[in-house]
């Protein structure tokens, strides 16, 4: 979210703010369920104060003129991890079923960019700001799935202002003996709902569900998910782009690690056009999946660790996934999957019918050709007797969590606070300010309905 050149007193009070990448596109028929932009910060949590410094807020300008805030957390002394988006410019309307299903491509970098360890973004002081110097990013520019930037600082944060965290890249999310909590803490800096401008401060919640993970044994998500992002439930909104997920007890035992960084999500606006009250979901982007991008960064962000010593623990080492089931307690029994969620064999499946059904391999169920009213459900229709789905219709969303979104708005970390002097207020890449797309609210991700677009926040 952007929050445009405002001096410090405005900063701290948020006076005459006008959040201009934070508004709701408008839907379209019942049928199609799409992700919203919004604005907001951790939703319904609390002032952090100075509890978690690690948890940064990312600044596009200045010191106490920041024209777009996100968020990010502190990997390295001179590393923090964020979205992309929040580096690079990205249309609003995040359309992943193009371009063989990557999505359209990042533009050009936002602006100078600063990291604070302040609870405020408008702190008065020179204090906790922290020069960004240079950027390490994907080499894929595509949006979906790459929604990932490390940020590599002009000094080193020293340990008595902020701590860095741990990155998810040592084990595969997906491994159970290293990573058995599926609930997560959202710290960042975003605004507390879907509209209005309460964005600058850090707040925290915790004990947000993971939805879904791709390739998980317990919590798959549907077919045609994409690989690198995870799915969660509601809590996270505009200005919270690039925030970490962190593994909820990990925050409590004071030796946080992260998951991924907050992508987008969306909000509760109706097709009726009545206001949006929620910001709902959130999809972020995997940590694992980057984790040569990370280790490369950090050896040479650290001058091969001779700028300060390697972490503690030392994540830059991989450790294969355990198999040995006495290691721990052994992962709850896998529950059959409903309809719509990838599988791999039929033994996976409640229906005992695993095959392709347009969208990838998932779960189904058997049909009579010949039968009037079909036998699938809304959505499907009748092939070769397997349900598969039906492109002219949207598909409902299954037991499992969303159904794959190849259409979302990014929810920008984008918190605006006034358009940049000499800017138009538009947001689709036609000259006008582009807003941090994308901080996270997607419960809205749930698209299923094959090539319909959904604007992006």
């Amino acid at each position: 979210m952007r929050l445009a050149q405002i001096g410090v007193a405005s900063a701290l009070s948020f006076v005459g703010i006008v959040v201009g990448c934070s508004q709701s596109p408008s839907h379209s028929s019942p049928s199609e369920t799409t992700a919203v932009s919004t604005s907001q910060a951790i939703q319904s949590g609390t002032a952090d104060g100075t509890a978690h410094p690690y948890a940064v807020g990312v600044c596009v300008g200045g010191p106490n003129a920041c024209n777009e805030i996100c968020s990010g957390a502190l990997i390295l002394p001179n590393v923090v991890v964020t979205a992309r988006h929040c580096v690079d410019q990205s249309p609003k309307i995040i359309d992943c079923t193009i371009n063989g299903g990557t999505g359209p491509s990042f533009g050009p970098p936002n602006g100078d960019m600063y990291i604070t360890t302040n609870p405020t973004m408008g702190q008065p002081t020179s204090t906790g700001w922290h020069h960004v110097t240079s950027v390490s990013l994907p080499t894929d520019k595509h949006i979906c799935g790459n929604d990932i930037a490390l940020l590599i600082l002009a000094d080193v944060v020293p340990s008595t202002e902020a701590k860095p965290v741990v990155p998810g890249v040592q084990y595969l999310m997906t491994d159970f003996y290293m990573h058995p909590h599926r609930n997560l803490t959202a710290i960042g800096y975003g605004n507390t709902g879907p509209t209005g401008f309460t964005a600058g401060t850090r707040r925290l919640r915790s004990n947000i569900g993971i939805v879904c993970i791709p390739g998980d044994e317990i919590i798959p998500c549907p077919a045609g998910f994409n690989d690198n992002e995870f799915y969660t439930e509601d809590g996270t909104c505009e200005g919270d782009s690039g925030s970490s997920a962190f593994d909820a007890q990990s925050v409590t035992d004071n030796a946080a690690f992260s998951f991924g960084v907050l992508s987008r999500g969306g909000d509760n606006a109706g097709d009726a056009g009545q206001p949006a009250t929620l910001c709902k979901g959130g999809l972020y982007t995997r940590l694992d999946k980057f984790r040569d991008l990370v280790v490369q960064t950090a050896d040479a962000a650290s001058k091969s660790w001779t700028l300060y010593p390697k972490p503690v623990p030392d994540w830059t080492v991989y450790v294969p996934p355990k198999m040995d089931a006495g290691v721990d307690a052994a992962p709850p029994p896998k529950k059959p999957r409903a309809d719509g969620v990838a599988c791999t064999t039929n033994d996976d499946c409640a229906s005992k019918v695993c095959a392709e059904i347009g969208i990838g391999k998932a779960c189904t169920t058997s049909c009579d050709v010949n039968a009037t009213p079909t036998t699938c459900k809304d959505g499907y229709a009748c092939i070769a007797s397997i349900c598969v789905v039906d492109q002219d219709a949207a598909v409902p969303e299954t037991a499992a969590g969303p159904a794959a979104a190849p259409t979302t708005t990014t929810t920008s970390g984008c918190t605006v606070t006034g358009a940049r002097p000499g800017a138009s207020g538009s947001t689709d890449g036609s000259g006008g300010p582009l807003g941090l797309v994308g901080i996270a609210a997607a419960s809205a991700l749930v698209l299923a309905a094959r090539r319909r677009r959904a604007a992006s926040r």
